[in-house]
């Protein structure tokens, strides 16, 4: 037989547990949403600087004469006009 004056504290530590299990659970969701929404600005930003990057790199070579146009297509990267310049010099 189980022992009567036991019984309120499984009780007690029952709902302690079903408490802490809905503050977790609460608490994850709302973190996972967080992560979800920063997800969401890296991809934005992302993207932005991406078309900024693209923006930049066609307003360079609108620019530039047809000798920097051809040096630039050929530079491993779209860094910058120095960029070209140092694969002139070389």
């Amino acid at each position: 037989m189980s022992d009567p004056t036991t019984q309120p504290d499984t009780a007690k530590a029952v709902e302690v547990l079903a408490e802490d299990n809905a503050w977790l659970h609460n608490t994850l969701r709302d973190r996972d949403a967080r992560i979800a929404e920063l997800e969401s600005t890296v991809a934005r930003l992302v993207a932005e600087l991406d078309q900024v990057k693209a923006d930049a790199n066609a307003a360079l070579r609108a620019r530039s004469t047809p000798a920097e146009r051809d040096v630039t297509d050929r530079s491993p990267c779209d860094c910058s006009p120095d960029c070209a310049d140092d694969q002139r010099s070389a």
